[in-house]
């Protein structure tokens, strides 16, 4: 069975339903392919509430090329916990 970037993203919106930090903040925000740092890459899913939390989806079906540089961008604007 062949996990695709759609069930990923349908198990963490999952999760989201259930952190009590994102559903008790009215103002909790989801953005899905954010654009970061004017572009050069993109979040796939960004959940901000006073704070940025930021999820890149790797399925079996993409490649590691472009990860270094996505994560030089994530790691200006992200906090890595």
């Amino acid at each position: 069975m062949k996990i695709y970037d759609p069930d990923i993203r349908e198990l963490l919106l999952k999760k989201f339903l259930k952190t009590k930090a994102f559903i008790s903040d009215p103002t909790t925000k989801l953005i899905h392919e954010m654009d970061v740092c004017f572009g050069t890459s993109r979040i796939d899913i960004a959940v901000i509430n006073g704070k940025i939390h930021g999820y890149e989806i790797k399925s079996e079906q993409d490649t590691l090329d472009r990860l270094p540089a996505q994560i030089e961008s994530y790691n200006k604007i992200f906090l890595i916990q």
